[in-house]
């Protein structure tokens, strides 16, 4: 009989191990998904400009990011869009776009996020 209640004893305690680790293994998922969803809508700066230039393909660089360049009176700003740019290419352009946080990087330009874009040709 004493068997039988260790037995018992011991399976219970390995069942509520397993769950409690099942538990801290999702609750740590959630935290993930939770920081990444975060870092994701504040990658973004909430204030948007209206920036116009000379849209140009982004070349080889030392900084590697943005597909696309704005060459503007104020400077170079390195572009990420949903939206295809190459039908921009050489164009002048007037967009709205946001900064993307964290950029400048390794001696780069300024890094936005287009909105909105339209030729101003």
């Amino acid at each position: 009989m004493r068997h039988y209640k260790l037995i018992s004893i011991v399976i219970v305690t390995m069942f509520i191990s397993i769950n409690a680790c099942k538990t801290k293994e999702s609750v740590a998922k959630e935290n993930d998904q939770i920081q990444v969803e975060r870092s994701t809508t504040s990658e973004q700066s909430s204030t948007s400009k209206i920036y116009s230039g000379t849209i140009h393909k982004q070349g080889i660089t030392t900084y590697q990011y943005g597909s696309h360049v704005l060459k503007t009176d104020q400077g170079v700003f390195a572009l990420r869009s949903k939206e295809n740019l190459d039908a921009y290419i050489d164009k002048v352009v007037e967009i709205t776009a946001t900064e993307i946080k964290g950029y400048p990087v390794s001696g780069g330009p300024i890094y936005l996020e287009v909105i909105s874009i339209k030729s101003i040709d």
